[in-house]
């Protein structure tokens, strides 16, 4: 079985999935770091330098490299569900959508802005249409919602394992 993680920018996909993997004894996946080893660009290079776009068939096919494989915990791209694929894959799997208020996950996110792409120039209103938008998009292809807000990151993963230990 492997493990999938959604959500926004700032929700603690890359941190939760790092602790997970290791009580688990899985191999953690971060996908946008992987892009990033394979191009050797940060994701800030890769999108000014080969667009959007190419990010985005580059996330789908990291992320299908994990079909049919086992003892993974994979964090995902905020914006992996934008492509429908993308969401029907993971509606298939294991995957949790770790979930804040916007104002919690642009506080987090900004801390890093120069490392997010999609930050660059954007507002907070800006950032929270973004959140409704995608809201629902995690919660159509997730087997629960994991609230993340202030919980410290072992708490989420004890909620992750207690889930997923009661529901497979």
């Amino acid at each position: 079985m492997n493990i999938f993680l959604v959500g926004m920018m700032g929700a603690g996909k890359s941190s939760v999935g790092s602790l997970l993997a290791s009580d688990l004894s899985y191999e953690f996946v971060d996908l946008d770091k992987s892009i990033e080893r394979q191009l050797g660009k940060s994701i800030n290079a890769i999108f000014k330098t080969y667009g959007e776009s190419y990010f985005r068939e580059m996330e789908q096919k990291k992320l299908f490299e994990h079909k049919n494989t086992d003892k993974k915990v994979v964090s995902t791209g905020g914006g992996v569900i934008l492509n429908q694929e993308n969401k029907e894959f993971l509606s298939q799997e294991n995957t949790y959508f770790l979930d804040a208020s916007a104002t919690i996950l642009w506080e987090r996110a900004s801390r890093k802005k120069y490392k997010r792409p999609l930050l660059e120039g954007l507002t907070f209103n800006a950032f929270d249409e973004l959140y409704n938008i995608r809201r629902s998009l995690y919660s159509s292809c997730s087997k629960t919602i994991v609230n993340t807000e202030n919980k410290s990151i072992a708490l989420i993963v004890e909620e992750i394992k207690n889930y997923a230990n009661n529901n497979y």
